[in-house]
């Protein structure tokens, strides 16, 4: 007979509740997928493969609308060049709960990500998301939405 720690337990009911949040909703391929448990408590990461601003706007409300409450976020990097995107919500599986966090990385810029000090963070409504997922590539010089 195997027996699998609680610890075991945890990771594979937080892996098997994004696998299946995968399989029922079409959302952006990710680049990253990450499981960790410690402690009892599991966290699960998903890093979007969109470069821009407006790509990552525009994956991150897709996740959103998947899921029922949602938090965004914007940091800045502490080195101030880049910025980080993010939405965290829980994914509940018949394992229990894990915290989720989608996030993707885009070059800062001061413009359109306002007075944010390198290495500082804020929340930002969904409303901001859809605005920069809405930019046109004249203002983010990407070709469109990736």
């Amino acid at each position: 007979m195997t027996t699998v720690s609680p610890a075991g337990t945890a990771f594979v009911g937080a892996a098997g509740a994004l696998a299946a949040h995968l399989a029922d909703h079409t959302l952006p391929e990710p680049a990253l997928l990450a499981v960790t448990t410690r402690y009892g408590r599991s966290e699960l990461r998903v890093q979007l493969r969109s470069h821009t601003l407006a790509g990552i706007a525009a994956d991150l409300l897709a996740w959103a609308q998947t899921l029922s409450a949602v938090t965004a976020g914007v940091l800045r990097m502490s080195a101030g060049d880049w910025a980080q995107l993010s939405i965290a919500s829980t994914l509940t599986g018949p394992a229990g709960e894990a915290v989720l966090d989608v996030h993707g990385g885009c070059v800062h810029d001061p413009v359109l990500i306002t007075d944010l000090p390198p290495g500082g963070t804020r929340t930002v409504p969904l409303e901001q998301l859809h605005s920069w997922a809405a930019m046109t590539s004249a203002v983010t010089g990407d070709g469109g939405m990736a």
